[in-house]
């Protein structure tokens, strides 16, 4: 998840957090109670809810308050970042992808 955070200049081409690493974690906790929707292509899940407020910067760099957080079967998480996973976002566009408000 280091690579989603905005002080991390390494990966500049992916979305980016720009909310504190205290407020990342307090949002992680909530996505728990949101419903998990399987990954195409892989046994992984995620997690999308809608925080409400801008927490970041997506992958075309746009301001986003969704959050994804993938896990794996057991329900530990993999990645979290900003926005939505790239082959999912025109699903959302659709409506198609499930999401949770918290």
């Amino acid at each position: 998840m280091e690579r989603h955070h905005y002080k991390i200049p390494r990966h500049p081409s992916v979305s980016k957090f720009t909310i504190s690493v205290i407020d990342i974690l307090a949002l992680l906790r909530d996505a728990f109670t949101a419903p998990t929707s399987p990954v195409s292509g892989s046994l992984n899940f995620q997690r999308v809810i809608n925080t409400g407020n801008i927490i970041g910067f997506d992958y075309n760099q746009l301001p986003t308050s969704f959050l994804t957080v993938l896990t794996d079967s057991g329900g530990r998480i993999i990645t979290a970042f900003p926005g939505f996973l790239k082959s999912q976002s025109s699903l959302f566009n659709s409506h198609n992808l499930q999401t949770y408000d918290i």
